[in-house]
């Protein structure tokens, strides 16, 4: 009798096992599609912030081309599925009643860029260091504001505003 309970309780942890392995691997796979390039530029408004990266400092001479998930989300998983989801919503929204065009794009990348750059600075710039590991300036300047950025008083876009999409 205890053997088949016992054998019964590994058979149900099992299945468990598997299943919640089985979700997780959904939403690795599913997270991975949704934030690349190919589905975020579906949208006719993120094909002309795509645009623009493709011509900004972070993309093409030195082989590293980002996509969309490694500026905008935060780096650590379950922030990284929060923020996607919510974002993600309500960029369907807007998109669905109000879809920008290449000259609203235009008009309103500098808002857009300022939203990101908030949005950046409170995650403390994690999408960046998940990149620039470590940064050494060369200048005394750089290197006082990077011993900003090391002792916590600073971070990345407090000085570095023009990067990315030229916002």
């Amino acid at each position: 009798m205890l053997k088949r309970i016992i054998s019964e309780l590994i058979g149900i942890i099992v299945v468990i096992a598997v299943v919640v392995l089985a979700i997780n691997y959904g939403v690795i796979v599913a997270e991975r599609y949704f934030s690349s390039a190919k589905f975020c530029t579906s949208c006719h408004s993120m094909s002309y912030a795509y645009e623009a990266l493709q011509k900004s400092a972070h993309y093409g001479p030195k082989g590293i081309n980002p996509e969309c998930r490694d500026c905008h989300f935060p780096p650590e998983f379950h922030k990284k599925i929060i923020v996607h989801v919510v974002t993600g919503l309500k960029d369907t929204i807007s998109e669905i009643n109000i879809g920008l065009t290449k000259e609203s794009y235009e008009k309103r990348k500098d808002e857009l860029g300022a939203k990101a750059r908030a949005d950046i600075k409170a995650w403390n710039s994690s999408p960046c260091r998940a990149c620039h590991k470590s940064p050494a300036p060369n200048s005394e300047f750089g290197k006082a504001a990077h011993a900003k950025l090391q002792a916590g008083e600073a971070t990345c876009v407090d000085c570095h505003q023009g990067q990315g999409l030229f916002h």
